[in-house]
């Protein structure tokens, strides 16, 4: 995984053993009351880091219960919209990490859609040159 500043971080690992959920603060979770639905992963120094996977499960699982009816609306909304802002956060930082090419440790991470870009710009840019606009 990459680093990149501490405020802009996203975990991308698998699910949390029962030691580390045990860690994670309350605030680490979408129902913090009762510890349930994990969106958030412990850094290495101890601060929380959002994690797009947790959250993303979270919302599988809310909406699982939400379906089997052991779960209120209200109760799957507050969850949903905890574990989007997260997500939100997460595709943030990896689309900043993508524009400054550290996504992943790789030194030049462009995307298919990037890459189609680029070569539109300069594609323009030599049809401008031989016109002479």
């Amino acid at each position: 995984m990459a680093r990149s500043s501490s405020n802009n971080r996203c975990a991308r690992r698998g699910p949390l053993s029962s030691a580390a959920r045990r860690r994670l603060p309350d605030a680490g979770f979408a129902l913090p009351k009762a510890r349930k639905y994990p969106i958030y992963k412990l850094g290495r120094d101890g601060e929380l880091i959002p994690s797009g996977t947790h959250a993303a499960l979270a919302k599988a699982r809310a909406r699982q219960a939400y379906d089997r009816g052991s779960m209120t609306w209200g109760t799957f909304q507050t969850i949903v919209r905890k574990a989007n802002k997260v997500l939100s956060r997460c595709s943030r930082a990896s689309k900043r990490a993508r524009a400054r090419g550290l996504s992943q440790g790789r030194s030049s991470a462009l995307t298919v859609a990037e890459k189609n870009a680029q070569m539109r710009r300069l594609v323009n840019a030599a049809i401008k040159e031989i016109v002479g606009c």
